[in-house]
């Protein structure tokens, strides 16, 4: 991400973040976007740059509306995440615990026997591999939380300065 000897170039910043929220990210990046926006040097350089912009009020207002398009795109991702997060247990827990009993019952039938511990087994795998999911959606929703968290924050601090 840009910066300059004085700390980060906030408004090509923004322009980053804009265009990687438009794209699916692994949480480590999601996690240093929300580090360079708890970055000390972040919101002085952002109040600086606004500053400088008090004669163009049109390029002052793009970046104070970058900002919130930036907050309320991450809402929104993590609205999705939480959606995606409690479809994937609810498919997991239900389709697992059915095919587990599935299995059970089968092992209980005597032409089948015990090739219905592989179902079981099966059915406990799909149960493993949703709440995998779930836990990794989980982490992507809390990090688009933190990031919502600290725009809001942001957009207040330079709200209370003007």
């Amino acid at each position: 991400m840009s910066s300059n000897e004085q700390g980060p170039d906030v408004a090509a910043l923004l322009h980053e973040i804009a265009a990687k929220l438009r794209r699916s990210m692994p949480i480590e990046e999601l996690l240093q976007i929300r580090d360079l926006l708890d970055d000390a040097a972040f919101l002085p350089q952002l109040k600086a740059r606004l500053r400088q912009l008090d004669n163009s009020p049109e390029a002052k207002i793009a970046l104070l509306n970058r900002l919130a398009l930036t907050m309320r795109e991450t809402e929104r991702l993590r609205d999705r995440r939480e959606s995606w997060r409690s479809l994937t247990g609810q498919m997991a827990v239900g389709g697992g615990t059915g095919i587990i009993i599935g299995g059970v019952v089968a092992f209980l039938n005597p032409a089948i026997g015990f090739l219905a511990l592989i179902v079981a087994g099966g059915g406990a795998l799909a149960g493993a591999a949703g709440w995998m999911i779930a836990r990794r959606l989980d982490d992507q929703r809390s990090a688009y939380k933190q990031i919502t968290e600290r725009v809001s924050a942001i957009i207040k601090a330079v709200e209370n300065d003007h």
